[in-house]
């Protein structure tokens, strides 16, 4: 971690050259905490990050499932659509697999 800045920097060039600075630095980082998983909602990061590093991959819409099943959302619908609404792509398919385990469709 760089100290001076507050931000990590990921060591390496795959990282670097393939992934956007967040994405990389996400991934970076959990590797050197030796994280549980990640948070990526980016197709090609979580891919890089399953297949190249073993990450398990976690995404915005399973972590509001799981706020709903810890009591901490009464519905998962209404918040992907704001996301959706606010201009975050998210996929039908993913928004759908979503409320399904959500328990909303």
């Amino acid at each position: 971690m760089d100290k001076s800045c507050g931000t990590f920097q990921p060591g390496s060039p795959l990282l670097r050259t393939s992934l956007d600075p967040g994405e990389a630095a996400v991934i970076g980082l959990a590797r050197e905490l030796n994280a549980n998983f990640v948070v990526i909602d980016e197709r090609k990061a979580r891919k890089i990050a399953r297949t190249v590093y073993g990450l398990d991959v976690i995404g915005s819409a399973r972590i509001l499932v799981e706020a709903k099943r810890r009591g901490l959302l009464d519905n998962v619908a209404p918040e992907l659509q704001a996301m959706r609404d606010g201009g975050y792509w998210m996929g039908d398919s993913i928004v759908d697999a979503a409320l399904k385990n959500a328990g909303e469709r």
